[in-house]
């Protein structure tokens, strides 16, 4: 009787969170005369989904969720088992910074559910929010910083932008406003940008994500690519995170900057001042678990483009020399899968950001060899 009253309790307390939450947003919508909200929401393949609902509306779409044909997207349902829900996540709601006046719009991200009690279990962002919240439960907290590498390309004729390499200083007035320009409106849009900068091909560009917890950033990921692709039009170009655009040249990647945070100890679980490259215990045992499965990771995360199929073939090798060629740790062979146990090496930007943090995240904190060690470290 008294866990169900417990229960119940709880239950209630979260119907309450919930409704608040829910005011908190349509007050902002109100306040702001937002006229349309977009409920956003990613597939197996990473592709972005999109609803718009006007704003007079969006009220019961934030209470309710909305109802959708699962069928007609890829990998989510067969034709008899169509009718799925989004439930839009409060704490992403944030207002486009590009769309203002009468088209003056924001953007909430979505779960998706099979109904109102149970979530989808193909769904990618949920799977990740619930191996966080295990590991939350256990005082653990994943971190991750990505490199997202990318080209802007010709709208008219699809090739590079410019003929720049690594670091080059952008001398062209134009250009410079527009990476500008690309920056603040990042940063309007709530994603935490640490730099910019050209990378090795002709018109390939990376930006750095500050690390933080693994759904908060695998979120940012799925905005900046939104975002980018949408700014980058205004300015007649392009932007593709295809692993491998231009033959001859070197393809895009994805870096992830990880690491294991003890809630209790309030310190970096893969460090050790005395450790081989300062990595204690947990992090040797982490580096095991995720080069073990590196094949298995590979076949998941790249599922989405036939391109990279292609992409670790001979003849591309020597033009991608940062393309990880060894499932194996290294701490700065930048050819290897793993760098100094914080590091992964993808092949593929275009992969299912949630997919890739929630295989980083199960590797690291729920193989019963890290587990083990981080009680015995604390």
């Amino acid at each position: 009787m008294r866990k169900s009253i417990i229960l119940f309790i709880m239950l209630f307390a979260s119907y309450i969170h919930a409704e608040h939450q829910v005011e908190q947003v349509l007050d902002i919508i109100q306040e702001n005369k937002i006229q349309f909200v977009n409920f956003l929401f990613v597939n197996l393949h990473g592709d972005i989904k999109e609803v718009t609902v006007p704003a007079h509306h969006v009220s019961n779409a934030l209470k309710d969720g909305l109802a959708f044909d699962g069928s007609s997207i890829a990998g989510c349902a067969n034709i008899a088992e169509s009718d799925m829900l989004l439930k839009p996540d409060m704490d992403t709601f944030r207002i486009i910074p590009w769309l203002q006046g009468i088209n003056k719009t924001a953007v909430i991200i979505c779960d998706i559910w099979l109904n109102e009690d149970e979530p989808y279990p193909g769904d990618p962002r949920s799977l990740l929010k619930k191996l966080t919240h295990e590991l939350n439960q256990m005082g653990l907290q994943f971190n991750v910083g990505p490199e997202l590498e990318f080209f802007f390309v010709k709208k008219n004729n699809n090739t590079p932008c410019d003929t720049k390499c690594y670091w080059d200083i952008e001398t062209d007035i134009q250009r410079s406003i527009q990476k500008s320009t690309i920056l603040f409106l990042l940063g309007s849009f709530g994603i935490n940008v640490e730099k910019l900068h050209h990378e090795v091909a002709s018109g390939q560009h990376e930006i750095s994500l500050r690390y933080n917890n693994a759904v908060s950033v695998a979120d940012q990921l799925i905005l900046a690519k939104y975002a980018l692709k949408t700014i980058a039009l205004q300015y007649d170009l392009r932007v593709t995170f295809m692993p491998k655009p231009f033959a001859g040249q070197n393809g895009s990647a994805m870096h992830i900057h990880f690491s294991l945070w003890d809630l209790i100890k309030n310190q970096n679980a893969f460090y050790h001042k005395d450790g081989l490259h300062q990595l204690s215990k947990t992090a040797e045992s982490e580096i095991s678990a995720h080069t073990s499965e590196a094949k298995s990771y590979q076949e998941m995360v790249n599922i989405e483009s036939e391109q990279a199929i292609k992409v670790n073939t001979v003849a591309n090798q020597q033009f991608v020399k940062w393309l990880p060629q060894q499932p194996a740790p290294g701490s700065q062979d930048g050819t290897m899968g793993l760098r100094a146990a914080e590091h992964i090496l993808n092949n593929d930007p275009e992969m299912t950001k949630y997919y890739v943090n929630q295989w980083a995240e199960a590797y690291t904190g729920l193989s019963q060899n890290v587990l083990s060690r981080v009680k015995d470290e604390r």
